[in-house]
């Protein structure tokens, strides 16, 4: 590819396939997600396009990427990212960022064109919201992506949830999901998953009187032994003895 700047921002959807050697630009270049999933490896790091993730290649570094099957983007090229030098170093940094919903109620608006390019006073109107949506909900403020996966995990237990799951949700890679989870709370997403259920099924032994396998089924845990190998595990109590505390100190 030969590097180029562009003299205003271009915008629209672009399919990619198949592997690209790693190559570069002079411009900066924004990708979003609408479908399918793009694997880029940006200055060295590696991570998706895809869900709530998108990605920002700064000018002058050096990427691939790779897609499979059906997929489609928002590509935005741009010479002077309207946002502000600290933004754009915050971006740059973290090459992979969450995006909000602001930003995919842009991306969803933009779904209704007929045409690949976004040409005129449309891009620049556009480009002016997505700006000011991005610079509304830094790269930096990652407290936010682990509310929406913690919020995702609660509103789950009684359903199986894989790690990918989780991530995309959040706007995360995997890898990047397990870091910040050992950094707030001292464990990996899946054990915080496990206290998740374990704690929804104390609260259900003390404030309902279902059944131990009801409450097994409503907490992700299958069957009550399984639930009862997990609570004696985790808290060196069965649910029988759990209840019977419960009822001794609500006496």
């Amino acid at each position: 590819m030969t590097p180029t700047t562009p003299d205003q921002d271009r915008l629209g959807f672009r399919s990619y396939g198949g592997e690209a050697k790693l190559h570069c630009h002079d411009f900066h270049q924004i990708v979003l997600p609408r479908h399918g999933a793009l694997e880029l490896e940006i200055g060295g790091k590696g991570g998706r396009v895809e869900g709530r993730q998108a990605a920002f290649i700064a000018a002058g570094t050096r990427h691939a990427f790779r897609a499979e099957g059906g997929n489609r983007f928002v590509v935005l090229d741009t010479g002077d990212p309207a946002f502000g030098e600290a933004a754009l170093d915050r971006l740059a940094r973290a090459a992979f960022f969450p995006i909000g919903q602001p930003v995919l109620s842009l991306i969803d608006f933009l779904g209704s064109m007929t045409t690949d390019a976004v040409a005129g006073p449309l891009r620049a109107h556009w480009c002016g919201l997505f700006y000011a949506a991005l610079t509304g909900e830094p790269a930096g403020n990652e407290s936010g992506t682990l509310d929406r996966a913690l919020a995702f995990m609660r509103a789950r237990l009684d359903q199986p949830i894989a790690i990918r799951d989780i991530a995309r949700e959040a706007g995360l890679s995997e890898t990047r999901l397990h870091a910040l989870f050992r950094a707030e709370h001292g464990m990996a997403p899946h054990a915080a998953l496990i206290e998740m259920r374990l704690d929804k099924a104390l609260e259900l032994l003390s404030a309902t009187k279902l059944s131990v396998a009801e409450i097994a089924f409503l907490t992700g845990h299958g069957d009550q032994s399984g639930l009862t190998r997990r609570l004696r595990q985790s808290r060196g109590l069965t649910p029988a003895a759990f209840r019977r505390m419960h009822s001794a100190c609500s006496a």
